[in-house]
């Protein structure tokens, strides 16, 4: 085979075209718009979350009335899985905000939730806290309470 039997660039053009790139940005325009619908939809739950709690603190006692109220994930946006699941209505509960993000808090580890039925934090749940010992590190859990249903403490 001599350099007259290979094709000419006109006929290598013809021949196979190669796709066309998309358009710069697009990637990230696609994640923009991806990432938009998300936080809508957490949004949404999120509101939701508080109509089914009544738009009130869930710690028995409700141990800082007037503060700002939360909704908390049951299982930590930040422990992976799918974005969509972690942000449904059976994974958030509402709590003020010192009792989810303060110094003695869900976050600090002090305190935990846990739902006794399938239906995640739409069912009842048991609330325990944690005590400090005078060396910085934590004691006991001790129950704090427990619902009969949802809002209704036994």
């Amino acid at each position: 085979m001599g350099v007259a039997d290979l094709p000419t660039l006109s006929e290598m053009q013809r021949t196979r075209r190669a796709e066309a790139k998309p358009a710069k940005g697009t990637a990230r325009l696609a994640l923009r718009i991806d990432r938009s619908k998300r936080r809508a939809s957490e949004k949404d739950a999120k509101a939701a979350a508080r109509l089914r709690d009544g738009y009130r603190n869930r710690w028995p006692g409700n141990p800082n009335a007037g503060e700002r109220l939360e909704v908390a994930h049951f299982q930590g946006k930040g422990m992976g899985g799918d974005h969509g699941l972690r942000s449904q209505l059976d994974n958030l509960i509402t709590f003020d905000w010192l009792t989810h993000q303060g110094p003695q808090s869900i976050h600090s580890g002090h305190k935990r939730v846990i739902p006794l039925t399938r239906d995640g934090c739409s069912g009842p749940c048991a609330f325990f806290e944690r005590n400090s010992l005078a060396n910085g590190k934590f004691g006991h859990w001790k129950k704090v309470g427990e619902e009969i249903s949802r809002g209704v403490l036994k």
